[in-house]
């Protein structure tokens, strides 16, 4: 069975998302442990039912919302943390990670060695982030 959940922009939960999801998790734990009992009604027998939460699909906000990660500022990219190269443009208070995205090509990639269309005067030698 999927258990559907959409949540429309203007009426989303907000940060309010993290108090939904752990009643939800609570409730499939117990269903988990408590060896629910149920019918089959194609079999017409009962059955010990088990419940998982396998995955979710969100859009990039949502994960922030559901995995407690801030999706704004230098930190945004859950996979670079820390070590991102985002940059404050000059005379502005947001962050940019314009010239990040090289670092995920191959090392013998052209554009890494670009000068001319990229970041004027430099080379791309860093590597991308470990995957976990």
């Amino acid at each position: 069975m999927f258990l559907s959940t959409v949540i429309p922009g203007p009426s989303s939960s907000g940060q309010n998302i993290d108090v939904r999801l752990p009643l939800l998790i609570d409730e499939l734990t117990q269903l988990w442990s408590s060896r629910a009992v149920t019918y089959d009604i194609s079999r017409k027998q009962n059955f010990v039912m088990r419940v998982a939460l396998m995955w979710t699909i969100n859009d990039f906000l949502t994960y922030g919302m559901v995995s407690g990660w801030s999706m704004h500022g230098k930190l945004a990219c859950p996979y670079c943390m820390e070590n991102n190269k985002a940059f404050t443009l000059r005379n502005e208070v947001k962050a940019s990670f314009f010239y990040c995205h090289r670092r995920f090509l191959p090392p013998n990639h052209s554009y890494k060695k670009n000068i001319k269309d990229f970041f004027v005067g430099r080379v791309q030698k860093d590597v991308p982030p470990v995957s976990f």
